[in-house]
């Protein structure tokens, strides 16, 4: 068996199957203040921002991503 073999891992697809993945469950306590305001009061504050600035804001939470959607 040459070095290259050796490094690499033999998967056995009935036993060795990828790992599922995890849905992250958020606390109250971990949303960040923004997020925990009402969806009227975020859809306020997102009216103000420029539309460059929104389609980064976009990708920081669903909640942030369903205030940016709204309409002002």
């Amino acid at each position: 068996m040459d070095a290259l073999q050796g490094r690499r891992k033999r998967r056995n697809t009935v036993t060795d199957s990828p790992p599922l993945k995890r849905r992250r469950t958020t606390l109250i306590s971990e949303r960040s203040p923004l997020e925990a305001l009402p969806l009227d009061l975020m859809v306020k504050v997102f009216c103000g921002v420029e539309y460059r600035d929104l389609k980064q804001i976009f990708h920081v939470s669903k909640a942030i991503r369903v205030a940016v959607h709204s309409d002002c």
